[in-house]
């Protein structure tokens, strides 16, 4: 129960941050505060805090207390998160349409690599997938265009929505929690796709962030192509340095 309430908390506060009812260089309350506030253990209020300083949100100040850091752009973000889980923190409406829903052949060696994904159903590798292809709109404006390889032989059923239903949401309810990924991120030319439904120029560059997704027994469930107008496009990542 504790580590429900916990996430809860955090959550609070990160809303409250995000909203600026905790504005930038103030202080959250004390521990204490905080402990009778939420009626919890001052251990469960301490994971709150700690997942909140693990995102950038806050820095711990000896004697003082925690103060308030800021929070990121939430359109891209370096968290393993599905566009439905980004959306959902936007104060701008959103809208995904579904421009493409095929059964191909893929290969995930060459995911990464510069050679077409999909492949043959009898080449070496080749495994069957589903392709689900979403044209993701903020403020009634193209700033996506995502391409999900669900491999079905680990996730055999999509959700009847797959438009606006999260997939990551219908894979860890129906197989598994998703637990990792990697994640590369390059520039390309734009393509007729990106033309298309982006707005783009042909010839001119667009964002690619590719992803391997697994679940906590490391088995891979999706990969996962963004293609991103550079404009619409800000990667800002929180980092610690830790001295050994």
């Amino acid at each position: 129960m504790n580590d429900n309430k916990y996430e809860l908390i955090y959550r609070d506060l990160a809303n409250k941050i995000a909203t600026g009812i905790f504005a930038v260089g103030n202080y959250l309350p004390s521990e204490n505060d905080l402990r009778r506030q939420y009626a919890v253990s001052r251990e469960t209020i301490r994971k709150a805090l700690l997942a909140l300083r693990n995102e950038g949100k806050i820095q711990k100040i000896h004697g003082k207390g925690s103060v308030v850091l800021g929070t990121r752009p939430a359109l891209t973000s370096p968290e393993l998160k599905g566009f439905t889980e980004i959306a959902a923190s936007l104060d701008d409406p959103t809208n995904s349409r579904l421009v493409q829903n095929d059964s191909v052949y893929v290969d995930p060696e060459r995911f990464f690599g510069r050679e077409e994904t999909t492949v043959r159903a009898n080449a070496p590798g080749a495994q069957p997938a589903v392709l689900i292809g979403r044209l993701r709109e903020v403020r009634h404006q193209p700033v996506s265009l995502d391409r999900d390889y669900v491999l079905t032989d680990i996730v055999p059923t999509l959700p009847d929505d797959p438009a606006e239903t999260s997939l990551y949401a219908h894979v860890e309810e129906t197989v598994a929690p998703i637990s990792y990924a990697e994640r590369e991120i390059t520039m390309t030319q734009a393509d007729w796709d990106d033309h298309q439904f982006l707005e783009v120029q042909l010839g001119t560059s667009v964002v690619v962030i590719l992803q391997k997704v697994y679940l906590t027994d490391t088995r891979l469930a999706l990969l996962s192509e963004s293609r991103l107008d550079p404009r619409q496009f800000h990667y800002r990542e929180f980092v610690r340095r830790h001295l050994t």
